[in-house]
């Protein structure tokens, strides 16, 4: 079938042109791999698997099917207190930034009605350690507060009990769900890493051990030592979606394209399967996977099945109706973002939405940048600045949305020199936040070194792409722009190195494109 024809018809796109990696597996002997773990506990036996089962998803973030299994052991065993601590703790996603306390604190309520009085439930000393640690985490204090005393409450029980491999693993939970989230401080993440690592070489099969270790090295600096723990997670849970997804973040902050679009096509078909399952709509499908993996099929240079893959998520989702998962709703969105920084074009302004108005009014700037839309573009930025005045934290990507439009207008209205100030701004802002995910459009550094070449300023233009490729390794439109730069400059040696790195993750890239045909050009006339 023509390609033209498969992208008349969106809907259809994930099964058509990838069926046969999507479609899941019909064995069933990975049906139920978990990982391996040692939890010993005073429950009844038959309680015993269940609760296991409980702790092997929640080290998955399978929150829901970790809950399911924690209620079927408190079913058989109603006064295990470890079954409602298990239950607890399904409603904080501290990666995430997402915490139900009025639900968590309803499940110790049916436990005893009192903190004391859930207390004396607990069979062991060991026990009763672990039910005061989700005390304090959904105690009394701010948010912030509470995972910071809950921190303590847990390296206390690891060094309480120094074999026990869960204390260990959870230590190093609270410890990274303590961290913010884009903090360039590597020390709790370090720290992390190292508890995590403990467990990781005593039981290679631990799925929370591998999932913390790729969580703690979540960066272009470390990602190399967090390897180990990405080739070896999905093998470890492969009947967990989340764990099936996680090794592209290591495999992304390495520039491992082929493994991203492996990883998250997989994912993306485990969760469709999951959903369909539990009888959820499409929203429910793991648009972050998908979000990914989009990313990659562009670092891949294949546009036509990125832009596809857009249109396919807006298709699935434009039968549902209100509240819809953050990523379901504001997925397509990012992609529009990914896909103009990389092709350069885009046919429409993408829709609009309230649920995220900064990335939505970017994403409408940024391609009304594209079209030379003056009054469009103004419009974006003032509608990002009224949300900044509106809200009393303002985050560093607010203010690098906001000034990367201002640099785009700046160069609509003729001005080079301001765009590039403006630009030089931004990325000591973007440079102060960790690099996490699929990049945010254009990331800064490689935006300033695209307008240095158009000055004719080699020498700087490719001091930025270094730059640039040390926070975002191996970006396809970063590589060209280093190539192109050395070009200017003469420097045929690196030229060539470059355009060959473009061409090793373009060698799957749709045909017909400028850049494609400028790598090949390059290389053909020196070999």
């Amino acid at each position: 079938m023509k390609i033209s024809a498969i992208l008349s018809r969106p809907t259809r796109i994930l099964w058509v042109l990838l069926a046969a990696v999507l479609l899941p597996s019909p064995s069933g002997a990975q049906g139920v791999k978990l990982g391996a773990i040692s939890f010993p506990t005073s429950s009844k036996p038959a309680a015993r698997p269940l609760f296991l089962r409980g702790v092997a998803l929640l080290h998955s973030f399978e929150y829901e099917d970790a809950a399911e299994a924690f209620r079927k052991a408190q079913t058989i065993d109603p006064a295990f207190a470890l079954a409602y601590w298990g239950e607890a703790l399904t409603y904080d996603h501290p990666l995430w930034g997402e915490q139900d306390s009025t639900a968590a604190r309803a499940v110790l309520l049916r436990l005893a009605p009192t903190a004391e009085a859930r207390a004396s439930k607990a069979r062991t000393e060991r026990e009763k350690a672990y039910l005061q640690a989700v005390e304090v985490l959904y105690g009394a204090g701010d948010k912030l507060a509470r995972a910071t005393a809950y921190v303590e409450a847990m390296r206390t029980i690891h060094e309480m009990y120094p074999s026990d491999m869960e204390a260990r693993t959870l230590y190093a939970l609270a410890l990274l769900g303590a961290s913010p989230s884009r903090s360039t401080d590597l020390r709790p993440r370090v720290e992390a890493a190292a508890a995590a690592d403990v467990v990781f070489r005593r039981n290679p099969e631990h799925p929370g051990a591998a999932h913390y270790l790729i969580h703690a090295y979540d960066d272009p600096v470390l990602a190399p030592l967090g390897l180990p723990a990405a080739l070896s997670y999905a093998r470890i849970a492969p009947a967990a979606q989340h764990a099936v997804h996680m090794p592209s973040h290591i495999f992304l902050q390495l520039g491992r394209w082929d493994d991203v679009v492996a990883s998250n096509e997989k994912a993306f078909s485990a969760s469709q399967a999951w959903a369909r399952k539990k009888g959820h709509p499409a929203s429910q499908y793991d648009f972050h996977s998908l979000y990914w993996l989009h990313y990659g099929y562009l670092q891949q240079g294949r546009y036509r099945l990125a832009r596809a893959l857009e249109d396919s998520a807006r298709a699935m989702l434009a039968a549902e109706k209100g509240n819809m998962p953050m990523w379901a709703e504001m997925g397509p969105t990012l992609m529009g973002i990914q896909y103009l920084a990389e092709a350069g074009t885009r046919n429409s302004l993408p829709p609009d939405s309230t649920r995220d108005p900064t990335t939505a009014s970017y994403a409408i700037g940024l391609a009304s940048a594209e079209r030379k839309d003056t009054a469009q573009l103004r419009s974006a930025e003032n509608r990002i600045r009224a949300h900044i005045d509106s809200v009393k934290t303002v985050s560093k990507p607010m203010r690098v949305s906001l000034l990367v439009l201002e640099a785009h207008r700046a160069r609509l209205e003729g001005s080079l020199d301001r765009a590039m100030s403006i630009l030089e701004r931004a990325a000591v802002l973007e440079d102060s936040v960790r690099a996490v995910g699929p990049a945010y459009g254009v990331p800064i550094r490689e935006a300033l070194g695209d307008l240095l070449l158009e000055r004719g300023d080699a020498e700087k233009a490719a001091t930025q792409y270094e730059l640039a490729l040390l926070r975002t390794p191996n970006r396809s439109r970063a590589l060209l722009g280093r190539a192109r730069a050395a070009v200017m400059a003469r420097d045929e040696r690196a030229a060539t190195r470059f355009y060959h790195l473009v061409l090793r993750n373009w060698r799957n890239a749709d045909g017909g494109t400028r850049e494609l045909e400028e790598a090949r050009a390059w290389i053909a006339r020196r070999s």
